[in-house]
């Protein structure tokens, strides 16, 4: 741990590590990013309390996480792996990383601040994007339908199609409809629904498209929102 009195000596600590690995216009750039950091916007919730906003942040981070995804997307293309799987990836990588940071300590109170936000992201990003990559590429022999049997010719006469009866289904409905009407989602949660029903086959960045959301991260932590506090619903 970076012992400091003040501030000013813990950033000229700081800039001493930096610079055995950095150049002059990056360290530039990863003060400009701990600042954005330091000094988060803030949005006011329904019920009036404050929520965090790093639109300033990820606005400054977009252009990083783009060019790694187009290296990425160009480097590893013979995997049938996507720009936007990666640029998805990266961006969840990048929000895993700030909330581990948030939990680290700050530059103010000189506590747990012995690495920077950038220092930080950049062993997410070099770490969990390996690990991302790795679950993607299946062998023939580790993909799940190398060793499904096929079905019977006389399977549907021993397994019938069992269709919902008209009980079950009305139960369903009802269910759906105390979704739509719980009085804890916000009205972007209940619109997020309400797409998601209409939608149900497509990804978070399709439901995210049609919200209007500006990269797939936002609709990831609306998801998550959502999915915790309709989960008194799930009958498992």
């Amino acid at each position: 741990m970076l012992k400091a009195d003040s501030y000013e000596e813990l950033k000229e600590k700081i800039n001493t590590r930096l610079g055995r690995k950095y150049s002059p216009s990056k360290i530039k750039y990863v003060w400009k990013i701990q600042e954005l950091f330091n000094n988060p916007d803030f949005s006011v919730l329904e019920n009036g309390n404050l929520e965090v906003d790093y639109w300033r942040l990820t606005r400054e981070l977009k252009f990083t996480i783009n060019k790694k995804a187009e290296w990425y997307a160009y480097r590893y293309r013979n995997a049938r792996l996507s720009y936007q799987d990666f640029e998805a990836e990266f961006w969840k990588i990048t929000w895993d990383a700030i909330e581990y940071y948030e939990q680290g300590g700050d530059f103010e109170s000189f506590e747990g601040a012995e690495f920077t936000l950038v220092e930080t992201l950049e062993l997410f990003w070099k770490n969990r994007i390996i690990d991302f990559i790795r679950s993607c590429l299946y062998t023939k022999k580790h993909n799940p339908w190398y060793t499904a049997a096929s079905l019977s010719d006389d399977f549907n006469e021993y397994w019938p199609d069992t269709s919902l009866l008209q009980d079950e289904q009305l139960i369903i409905n009802e269910t759906i409809d105390e979704l739509f009407c719980d009085k804890s989602l916000t009205e972007d949660e209940r619109r997020l629904l309400e797409i998601i029903y209409d939608n149900p086959t497509e990804s978070l960045r399709e439901w995210g498209e049609k919200f209007g959301f500006n990269h797939p991260e936002t609709v990831r932590r609306r998801y998550l929102s959502l999915k915790r506090k309709l989960s008194k619903y799930s009958p498992y």
